[in-house]
């Protein structure tokens, strides 16, 4: 299993998974009950490797390997056009803390003004801040919202999902946002 993940460039996190490969799917389970699930598929772009592409249309975000592979993960994608085009993780952030914006404080006014890491942050366990103001990558405390047109602006995942993408990326990692 190791030289397969190596044969990719890729190292997972130590971490006590239990790990099931079927037909280009990765399945982590850990002993809390929690499930981290990663395809392995078919890339074929002009991307370097360790790129992030989010396509919007397929509630996808995809981490480019070599040899014309990428990890694709579903994620949240926000409800009313997306911002499309290149930009770079600009900071990484580990337990983030939100700062509800000004825009999702006037919709619901008894949200506080500062809500610290825990279950009830919507940032989830880790956060990749984009170079474009507000827009993160992030984990989330609504699970069920994967896969769906959900976010205010941002691109959410499972917490388990994220905490390994923000393994990989590095501040400088390019991201991509396609339609």
């Amino acid at each position: 299993m190791n030289r397969f993940l190596k044969k990719l460039g890729l190292v997972l996190p130590i971490m006590a998974f239990v790990v099931t490969i079927t037909v280009g799917s990765l399945s982590f389970t850990n002993s809390a009950s929690a499930k981290v699930t990663a395809q392995l598929v078919n890339f074929k772009n002009s991307f370097d490797p360790g790129t992030i592409v989010i396509v919007n249309s397929q509630r996808s975000l995809f981490f480019t390997m070599t040899n014309g592979k990428a990890w694709r993960y579903k994620v949240a994608v926000p409800e009313k056009g997306p911002r499309l085009g290149r930009t770079k993780v600009v900071r990484k952030k580990v337990r983030p803390t939100w700062y509800p914006p000004k825009s999702i404080k006037k919709k619901n006014p008894d949200l506080p003004d500062v809500v610290k890491p825990g279950p009830s942050n919507p940032l989830g366990a880790r956060a990749l801040y984009l170079g474009w103001e507000r827009i993160l990558i992030h984990g989330t405390n609504s699970p069920w919202s994967i896969g769906s047109a959900a976010s205010a602006g941002c691109y959410r995942m499972h917490n388990d999902d994220v905490k390994i993408l923000h393994s990989w990326a590095q501040t400088g990692t390019p991201v991509v946002v396609l339609p």
